[in-house]
């Protein structure tokens, strides 16, 4: 049963709110570049290489290829609406609906990446570039 978009689904962001998002990349890539390349003992460097930020590039092409799914299904299935229903007030559907989101997506990566990316990230040792075993001898 598929739900009818609210119309806080359907209102189009301002032009200058549109745009925001694009910037807002930009600078958290231009930011990760910047502290991945930094000296060792810097505080963004010493972020960016947390156990828990090692775990999120572990799993982040699951994330990446299953958090635009997840996104439009909760779009499309009106689930902004539905919980609504349950969760008062202006903020709180959008909390719940990003927890569930971002709950859902990361036990769908790691259950991608144990029973998928695996076998396929073992089989890039057999096609490593540079001289091979044999040139060597």
């Amino acid at each position: 049963m598929t739900m009818a978009p609210s119309a806080m689904d359907q209102a189009p962001l301002p032009a200058p709110l549109a745009a925001r998002p694009s910037f807002i990349v930009l600078l958290l890539a231009a930011l990760v570049a910047f502290g991945l390349t930094s000296d060792a003992r810097a505080p963004l460097h010493g972020l960016l290489t947390t156990r828990g930020m090692r775990v999120l590039g572990k799993y982040s092409y699951g994330l990446y290829v299953f958090h635009a799914l997840i996104a439009d299904f909760m779009l499309r299935h009106g689930t902004l609406a539905s919980i609504g229903r349950f969760v008062p007030g202006v903020a709180g559907p959008f909390i719940v609906q990003s927890g569930l989101g971002v709950t859902l997506s990361m036990a769908l990566a790691v259950l991608s990446y144990q029973y998928y990316e695996k076998r396929f990230l073992v089989l890039k040792e057999r096609f490593r570039s540079g001289p091979s075993s044999r040139a060597l001898r």
